[in-house]
């Protein structure tokens, strides 16, 4: 099953609240996540990407410049894609 971002809208990234508000009790893993990957990585960049009208907005977690992990939060669930040791992108959700 695919999830389809809940900032699709280019007017800006989301805030926290928001996206607190559109995770629901998810939020909880958001920042779980988050805080698993800053410290397995560390030091890490946080930075919010517009893929385009049909993906929106999404965090992506990177080292230097190479992607972690991009987190997009959808309505009451995440879905992510992390880069895995060749540098080539596999899709969880």
């Amino acid at each position: 099953m695919i999830l389809t971002g809940a900032f699709m809208g280019k007017d800006g990234k989301p805030e926290e609240a928001r996206i607190a508000a559109i995770l629901g009790p998810t939020a909880a893993l958001w920042h779980d996540l988050q805080e698993q990957i800053a410290s397995r990585f560390a030091p890490l960049e946080e930075e919010w990407t517009y893929a385009g009208k049909n993906y929106g907005w999404s965090l992506r977690l990177k080292r230097k410049n190479r992607a972690v992990l991009y987190m997009t939060p959808c309505d009451g669930s995440l879905t992510h894609r992390q880069s895995n040791h060749e540098g080539h992108e596999a899709h969880e959700e």
